[in-house]
């Protein structure tokens, strides 16, 4: 085998190493909250999956309560986690499978807001009062991570060109699922 050939195939062998290395390695975009579409979720087998899309309850019963206005829902591939069992994002809890579909490879995962606790103080002439005030942030939000990735449309309506882009949430889902 000639200098000129072995090296070629050292250049090929290196190049292949540093393709398949960056395929494995997993943005740190998807591994944050809030979960977004894109984002990867632990479950508690310790196997990964990508979130899909994030609901939200609509109805008075899912609107009686501030806690129950920021729990949320992925939708997640049903061969993800078993049902009940508990999702995480990078090492921190985020819920657990809610529902698992029986017909089709989907389930859903409950989300549980954050809690944040505020204390308000008043001053009136009676002297000071202070009351602790309690709100609820949601912790999944409906956005879609493209991975270097936005979609052009041509005028027509077609798809045109995928071009190059840095990874950030770059969609706002504005369908009814998801009203803030």
């Amino acid at each position: 085998m000639g200098r000129a050939r072995r090296g070629s195939l050292i250049a090929v062998g290196v190049l292949a190493l540093l393709a398949s290395a960056s395929a494995l390695a997993i943005d740190q975009a998807r591994l944050r909250q809030p979960v977004v579409g894109g984002t990867v979720l632990t479950m508690s087998l310790g196997n990964r999956c990508t979130a899909g899309l994030v609901l939200k309850q609509t109805g008075v019963l899912a609107n009686l309560t501030p806690y129950r206005r920021a729990v949320r829902f992925v939708l997640t591939a049903g061969h993800c986690g078993d049902y009940n069992s508990t999702v995480s994002v990078d090492g921190a809890d985020l819920g657990y499978v809610s529902w698992k579909s029986s017909v089709s490879d989907l389930e859903l995962i409950r989300v549980e807001p954050v809690l944040h606790n505020y204390r308000h103080c008043e001053a009136p002439s009676t002297g000071i009062h202070c009351t602790i005030v309690s709100t609820y942030e949601p912790r999944a939000v409906g956005k879609v991570l493209l991975s270097r990735a936005i979609l052009y449309r041509s005028r027509a309506g077609g798809l045109d060109t995928i071009a190059a882009m840095t990874t950030r949430p770059l969609l706002r889902l504005t369908a009814s699922a998801q009203a803030a």
